[in-house]
């Protein structure tokens, strides 16, 4: 692997383990941790998706709307697990229940530790 994209998925893992020791503190307000700290990964994903869909629509071939909507399904899929996981991990939090949050707390420390 690149050393860049292992900066990158270390930053990402370390902004994780943020997000999930603040909503630990703080349960009933898990959600906008989320939101906060997680919105510029969301837009990092998203913009070079939106950039080639835009560099698409300028072309008029029949067949380009087709292929836009097939992006748009592909990242879907691609965020649709982690964002629902994660969404799943906050109302835990935010109905008192802690157990999965903390389980992917220890999987991404155990992870970040092994890295180093």
């Amino acid at each position: 692997m690149h050393r860049w994209w292992r900066k990158l998925v270390t930053a990402f893992k370390l902004q994780e383990c943020r997000v999930l020791k603040q909503a630990l503190q703080f349960p009933r307000f898990s959600i906008f941790f989320l939101g906060f700290y997680m919105l510029p990964w969301f837009f990092a994903i998203a913009l070079p998706l939106l950039l080639i869909s835009i560099l698409l629509s300028e072309f008029t071939h029949p067949a380009l709307p087709v292929l836009n909507m097939i992006m748009g399904f592909v990242g879907l899929a691609l965020i649709a697990p982690w964002f629902f996981r994660w969404c799943i991990i906050c109302a835990g939090l935010m109905y008192g229940r802690p157990r999965l949050a903390e389980q992917k707390l220890d999987y991404l420390e155990q992870k970040l530790e092994s890295r180093s």
